[in-house]
């Protein structure tokens, strides 16, 4: 049991570093798809890590991991987070150059590295757990950070890129 408060204090840690420091890229960047992208992804690190908290207060008063969930986990879809972010960057995007730069692109590498150890982290949870209603938590976590790195890796994609990816995404045109 204090080996699971310790995983939930350690995801909590996890989620807050991530939430600062996609909030820290967001005020660097000019880039407008970037810093909507981080901008998303800080409000969702905010969300999960609500999440670790009430599980974590949840389990130091029972002692035990709850049975029904104290919180609503929110599952967002990878397209609809997608559709915001670009939604959102399309105004600014009239003014700003949405080139890739050496800087940009160092700040989706380390965001997407931190997306991969939460990943790992969350599924060897999700891997070792005896209990259902935790593996379950865990796996949720899991399918979330997935969508993460499957929103980084695209606008890192179309920031590379921006007619490769526009081609990409209207392929379903060209194939009829």
């Amino acid at each position: 049991m204090p080996d699971l408060l310790a995983i939930l204090q350690e995801a909590l840690t996890v989620e807050r570093d991530g939430e600062a420091f996609y909030r820290r890229a967001a005020e660097t960047c000019h880039n407008p798809v970037a810093r909507h992208t981080f901008l998303q992804l800080a409000e969702v690190e905010q969300q999960h890590a609500r999440y670790f908290q009430a599980y974590y207060d949840a389990m130091s008063q029972t002692r035990q991991w709850p049975t029904a969930s104290p919180v609503e986990l929110a599952h967002r879809e990878v397209p609809e987070m997608a559709r915001a972010i670009f939604d959102q960057a399309r105004c600014d995007a009239e003014e700003c150059d949405v080139v890739m730069c050496a800087e940009l692109h160092q700040l989706y590498e380390t965001a997407m590295e931190k997306e991969r150890m939460s990943i790992r982290l969350y599924g060897s949870q999700a891997a070792q757990a005896d209990n259902p209603d935790q593996r379950a938590f865990f796996e949720f976590l899991v399918g979330q950070e997935q969508g993460h790195l499957e929103i980084l890796a695209n606008t890192q994609k179309y920031l590379d890129d921006p007619a490769h990816w526009f081609f990409d995404q209207e392929q379903w045109i060209v194939e009829g």
